[in-house]
């Protein structure tokens, strides 16, 4: 039988990459082949329509595997991913309630946020969970993070499983210069980092020592940003904590990264591979002595931004594609969001289908039986590389300017993932400018500039004047009464309420631009979740922070929805949308509003 398949392919001469481009040229009639097919990605490196064993023959990556040094197929010889899931509860009995429930229904990695980390709390948080066998990970302020890990360590000891024990503790003082713009200072994060450490030391599972990449990314990165930065950020843990004495073995091995997941499906799964062998290579450099302190442990979430509140159901289509992503890639574990999260407090029955969707690609489709699938793959395997190289020219950047918490300090982090975002909002636009046929950007776009606040509108005749110079530009009557309904309609009625509990951010009047990757199926007004701001904790701010990504599309019905938990009774989307998208004439209904 193999002699007759020899000679049957023997009758199929090999083709060069040559002779197919020749023969994709002359079906193109003259178009030309870079412009037509092939494609600039936004990580900045162009992608072939087509991929052959030669593109890939001087790869190194190619000849390791799974579970060895670098680790780019995985630092395991399985791909049993844990699957967790985030406890939002009110008190330390209910979350213990939901966590043993939880527990009988696949999951094995439980997320808890500790706001008084006692031992007592921790006590009731814990009980009946076997801390042997499921990964406990927390979250808490940066400064009870210490308090937290000697409560945590002392019911570990207790328990008897300081050995087999595996979790970890959120301790991120990067977030401060991100998301509030406030410098931290280096030594202040030493003495805090090296107090940790000191306090897990008795239970080797701990890691206390967080890169959340997944800031950047929810806030508008590119991958290769997302990347470069998060090896930037852990190796700032290094040198750090090894220059205050520490081991280089001691601190790799308490880190973690927690890394977000978007809907580019092969680009996610090639920046994980990416992620584990260049992060080999850093800690490398450190001269570890133990083989084991290179290996990368990532937690994958899946995104957030990209979710949308009208035809929720979609979500599940976004989530599970990331969750492909980050399983094919090998990751440790993965959090998949629930679709119901834009415009409430998942339930019981959203956080099961969110569990489901990890059961269905373990149990189901069988992810979990095979080892880095996309391995030897032309196309994976040539934008793995692509996207580490494009990721270590950040990296190195990063590191010639003094480090990843020098440039968060002097805000230059916060002002490159700024200006992808913007990127990225520019570049959605065009493409709907392409699918309308027209010559003029849409109205969101001619007004970006003006980041008119709904909240920040005094009066229906204050708002007018503001309004009057965007409305003489030529635009469809639907837009402007969107436009007039978001300015009017919800100060109106939630003028009394939100003021004093909440600071939305600026809201960009963006209207008829679709969610970025939106199905076909989708509403034709896209509603993303609202990203405010608390005003509880008035601090300076000496730089402008990181924030959450700014929705690509906006509408007044999302804002309402956003804003029910707040109001005394709770209302219905069914009642409130009909409300506000009422027939009524934009100037009719001005001029009524005014005479009122």
């Amino acid at each position: 039988m193999a002699e007759k398949k020899e000679k049957l392919f023997e009758q199929f001469p090999p083709v060069s990459a040559a002779e197919w481009r020749a023969k994709v040229e002359a079906d193109l009639k003259g178009a030309p082949f870079d412009k037509k097919l092939v494609w600039r990605t936004n990580e900045g490196f162009n992608v072939q329509p087509m991929y052959r064993m030669e593109d890939i023959e001087d790869f190194a990556t190619t000849n390791s595997l799974p579970g060895e040094f670098p680790y780019l197929r995985g630092t395991r010889t399985d791909n049993d991913w844990k699957v967790r899931q985030e406890i939002i509860a009110e008190t330390s009995e209910e979350a213990n309630r939901i966590a043993l429930d939880v527990l009988t229904k696949g999951v094995n990695s439980l997320g808890f946020h500790v706001q008084e980390p006692t031992a007592d709390t921790l006590g009731t948080l814990l009980n009946g969970i076997d801390l042997a066998k499921v990964e406990v990970n927390f979250s808490c302020c940066v400064k009870k993070a210490l308090p937290l890990a000697q409560a945590l360590v002392a019911y570990v000891k207790e328990c008897g499983c300081a050995e087999s024990f595996n979790g970890s503790i959120d301790f991120n003082p990067f977030k401060k210069p991100l998301r509030k713009g406030v410098s931290f200072e280096a030594s202040q994060l030493v003495n805090m980092a090296c107090e940790l450490l000191d306090a897990v030391k008795d239970v080797k599972g701990l890691r206390v020592l967080s890169v959340d990449s997944d800031m950047l990314s929810n806030a508008g990165s590119y991958i290769y940003q997302e990347l470069g930065y998060a090896l930037a950020w852990g190796a700032d843990w290094m040198t750090l904590l090894t220059e205050a004495g520490r081991s280089a073995t001691e601190v790799a091995c308490r880190i973690k990264f927690n890394m977000g997941v978007s809907s580019n499906f092969f680009m996610e799964l090639a920046k994980f591979r990416a992620a584990r062998m260049m992060w080999a290579q850093v800690v490398a450099q450190y001269k570890p002595e133990c083989e084991c302190a290179p290996k990368m442990v990532a937690h994958a979430t899946t995104s957030r931004f990209n979710q949308t509140l009208y035809d929720a159901h979609v979500n599940l289509l976004r989530s599970q594609t990331e969750t492909m992503s980050a399983a094919l890639a090998g990751v440790d574990s993965i959090t998949v969001t629930p679709f119901d999260t834009p415009y409430k407090t998942p339930d019981e029955f959203s956080e099961r289908i969110a569990r489901n969707q990890q059961h269905l690609l373990k149990e189901e489709s069988h992810l979990d039986k095979v080892i880095d699938p996309a391995g030897g793959s032309y196309y994976v395997e040539t934008i793995t590389v692509a996207i580490a190289k494009e990721a270590w020219k950040l990296f190195i950047d990063v590191e010639d300017k003094g480090g990843f918490l020098a440039l968060c300090n002097a805000g230059e982090v916060q002002k490159a993932v700024r200006e992808s975002a913007e990127k990225r909002h520019i570049d959605v636009a065009r493409r709907k400018d392409i699918l309308l046929g027209t010559n003029q950007y849409p109205m969101s776009m001619r007004w970006q500039p003006t980041r008119l606040s709904i909240f920040r509108v005094l009066s229906p005749a204050l708002a007018i004047r503001r309004l009057m110079p965007a409305i003489a530009k030529p635009v469809s009557p639907p837009s402007v009464l969107q436009v007039i309904l978001r300015l009017f309609v919800l100060p109106l009625k939630l003028q009394a309420t939100v003021p004093k509990c909440l600071c939305l951010q600026s809201v960009t009047l963006q209207c008829v631009l679709h969610a970025p990757s939106s199905p076909p199926t989708s509403s034709d007004v896209q509603v993303m979740r609202s990203l405010t701001t608390l005003a509880l904790n008035q601090s300076k701010k000496v730089l402008m922070p990181l924030s959450p990504r700014v929705p690509i599309s906006w509408s007044s019905a999302q804002v309402m929805m956003s804003m029910q938990s707040m109001l005394p009774q709770p209302s219905n989307i069914s009642t409130v949308v009909p409300s506000l998208l009422l027939p009524v004439h934009p100037l009719a209904w001005m001029t009524s509003r005014l005479r009122a």
